[in-house]
């Protein structure tokens, strides 16, 4: 007798086939979209670093700068406003860190619904600059680790 079609057992395992790639794929997927987020955190720095750079160039210290009240992230040293500032980037809001006289730290904290549970995607963006000669690095720290993310 030739029968066609499939058995019940020849569909459960297919069935669980399926569970088990969208088992592994769904965290992976979660873990990429986390990375994206704090990409395009990392990425609307970057902006901000060229100036800030140049501030430091000319006046050898970070330690009068900061946000203006309201202006949606942008920077000031005094009353003198420093490049476009930190560039809007839905769910995020900035704030800058204890600064020195060569280190500028911003903090970014991602809003509730963001897709970043448990401030996995939190972070700081640090400016250290050697007035010397003249270079600067950024370090960042993001969350607590789990993206893996090497910067």
């Amino acid at each position: 007798m030739n029968k066609k079609g499939f058995t019940l057992v020849e569909l459960m395992v297919v069935i669980a086939i399926v569970a088990i790639l969208a088992a592994v794929a769904l965290p992976m997927y979660s873990t990429f979209k986390q990375k994206s987020k704090v990409g395009a955190a990392l990425q609307s720095l970057q902006g901000a670093k060229s100036a800030l750079q140049t501030w430091f160039d000319d006046n050898n210290t970070f330690s009068s700068i900061d946000t203006i009240p309201g202006g949606g992230g942008a920077i000031r040293a005094g009353s003198v406003r420093v490049g476009a500032g930190l560039a809007v980037v839905p769910g995020v809001t900035w704030s800058l860190g204890a600064n020195t006289g060569s280190t500028l730290t911003i903090n970014f904290v991602w809003g509730a619904g963001s897709g970043c549970p448990n401030s996995a995607c939190d972070g700081t963006w640090t400016l250290t600059c050697n007035a010397t000669n003249d270079i600067c690095g950024v370090t960042a720290t993001i969350g607590d680790g789990s993206l893996g993310l090497n910067l």
